[in-house]
């Protein structure tokens, strides 16, 4: 049975997939590659504890790679930031993954004392998904629209 949460997800991810095809087809620019768009839904046991260590250590990995990619752009822009859709893409995976670390390294140990408590708190999963998938609707309809700009002179 489908949850408000799942398809709340579902929506979230084909609204990105429409975003992302409104992108013209780049003649030099390879935004499509920067995006590596990886779809990973969260219809299993939330509470199946395996691979625990491993989540956290790639989390960890992708905040420091999603913020020294940040700070290349920020260094080597030339227009304002919030412009720059590859700035969104690697916002929202820094958001992403920086919420995530201290919702799955804590479930863990909250699950055995109160399982309801920890059913709640995995609900911000569910808002850090809407929120990384909405920024990177954003960003795909900035390419989109930048792209067009670009062309059409």
């Amino acid at each position: 049975m489908f949850t408000f949460s799942t398809v709340s997800i579902i929506v979230i991810i084909a609204i990105t997939f429409w975003a992302c095809w409104r992108i013209p087809k780049p003649e030099r620019w390879g935004f499509c590659s920067v995006v590596g768009l990886r779809v990973r839904a969260f219809f299993n046991d939330p509470f199946a504890f395996l691979m625990t260590e491993v989540i956290l250590g790639y989390a960890i990995v992708l905040c420091v790679v999603s913020l020294a990619v940040l700070w290349s752009i920020a260094n080597t822009s030339d227009r304002a930031l919030q412009r720059v859709p590859e700035f969104w893409i690697f916002m929202g995976l820094l958001l992403f993954f920086c919420g995530m670390i201290p919702v799955i390294g804590l479930i863990r140990f909250i699950f055995y004392d109160d399982p309801h408590l920890a059913a709640q708190l995995y609900h911000i999963m569910f808002v850090l998904i809407i929120l990384r998938y909405g920024i990177d609707i954003y960003a795909c309809l900035l390419a989109a629209r930048t792209t067009r700009a670009d062309r059409d002179g």
